[in-house]
């Protein structure tokens, strides 16, 4: 095993709104995203996946190099059910982000771990 397998760890930042619950971290150079339904619940509402991806259009240029997925609730509970891993909380929905390069960015502090979720709140209780 690499000795240095320590320093390859991801630490999560996990942010709890009334909308939506995320973990985000640097990962090298870009910042990550998952996100989940709110208050232990396993969907999203509907439009959420279409907000989401305004708000990262919202803050970030058209040449910005985003990658998204989505985890259906029967593939997480699939995922789960196989899987030997403790399970932290029930299985969910959930979207992967990862803005490429994103970290390098001197303003990712503000616009991709603050900015992001505010405009995705607003946007969410705007009812778009």
């Amino acid at each position: 095993m690499n000795p240095d397998y320590k320093s390859l760890e991801i630490k999560f930042t996990d942010k709890v709104f009334p909308e939506f619950e995320v973990e985000f971290a640097e990962k090298g150079t870009d910042v990550v995203y998952h996100f989940f339904p709110p208050n232990n619940l396993s969907t999203f509402d509907e439009n959420f996946g279409i907000v989401l991806e305004k708000a990262f259009k919202t803050h970030l240029p058209e040449t910005a190099d985003v990658r998204a997925d989505f985890m259906s609730l029967q593939e997480s509970q699939l995922i789960l059910r196989h899987s030997d891993t403790k399970q932290e909380k029930d299985p969910s929905e959930s979207f992967y982000v990862c803005v490429k390069e994103g970290a390098k960015n001197p303003m990712s502090d503000l616009v991709l771990k603050d900015r992001i979720f505010q405009t995705l709140r607003r946007e969410l209780n705007n009812g778009n």
